[in-house]
């Protein structure tokens, strides 16, 4: 049961859209040691938290950020870790939705500019945007129906500005 040994540096990524989980960073203190996604099911009567079987997912990930596409099918990630020469990118997961264990999506890692900071995926769920904060640019992404892959739109990334560090896509209220 919770409290759980987090080590340093925990962040808390998400919570999943059926309510029924949270993602969290599990260290490092500094970004060149990946210990990957924490999944944690929560007790709808008490709110309590228990470790997800397989839990952390994708050990070599240091995720900065996540987002479920609307459905809560698929979640992406962005991925930063420095050890000898900076990697950044997307990680996309497919997301069981009785237990909320993750699963790479095939073709996961998806290129991405340096230090992707935020990601939102619009309310159609076609599209996944994110702000990568290093190198001042936005990223389009389309994600393919069928499997959640990504592939990234004709002209992206563009630059965006010094530093953008939120990205957020309109939501259709029609």
């Amino acid at each position: 049961g919770s409290p759980f040994a987090g080590g340093t540096n925990v962040a808390l990524l998400g919570v999943h859209p059926n309510g029924k989980f949270i993602y969290a960073r599990r260290g490092p203190q500094t970004q060149d040691t990946a210990n990957g996604v924490a999944a944690f099911a929560i007790n709808e009567t008490t709110g309590a938290l228990s470790e997800i079987a397989g839990s952390p997912f994708d050990t070599s990930a240091n995720p900065l950020a996540i987002a479920f596409d609307p459905t809560g099918r698929n979640m992406y990630a962005g991925h930063l870790l420095v050890q000898l020469v900076a990697e950044s990118n997307v990680r996309a997961y497919s997301v069981n939705s009785s237990t909320g264990a993750l699963t790479a999506i095939t073709g996961s890692p998806f290129a991405s500019p340096a230090f992707p900071a935020s990601l939102d995926v619009d309310s159609t769920g076609k599209y996944l945007y994110v702000a990568n904060t290093q190198s001042n640019q936005l990223t389009a992404y389309s994600i393919d129906n069928s499997d959640g892959s990504l592939s990234q739109l004709t002209g992206s990334p563009v630059n965006v500005g010094v530093t953008p560090t939120v990205v957020a896509a309109d939501e259709d209220t029609t």
